[in-house]
């Protein structure tokens, strides 16, 4: 690989990594939030609400990435 296309990955890494803290705190909220309107429906269900954030070894796995490494723009670009 490329020293450019290393350069690429890793600052879409880097900005991956970044943002881990910020999903974390997003998926706990939507977990609460859940949990809240379940309970106010009364609605059990059979398993408790959980996540998981991939990391980004999954990530790079499965993306075009490890096909690619030439992707244009970053994860938060849309």
């Amino acid at each position: 690989m490329s020293k450019k296309k290393n350069l690429e990955i890793s600052s879409i890494e880097n900005e991956y990594k970044s943002l881990i803290p910020v999903a974390d705190r997003f998926c706990k909220e939507v977990k609460n939030q859940l949990d809240i309107i379940l309970s106010d429906l009364e609605i059990k269900l059979g398993f408790p609400v959980h996540y998981r954030i991939k990391t980004w070894d999954s990530l790079l796995q499965k993306s075009a990435f490890s096909k690619n490494p030439s992707v244009n723009g970053g994860i938060s670009e849309s």
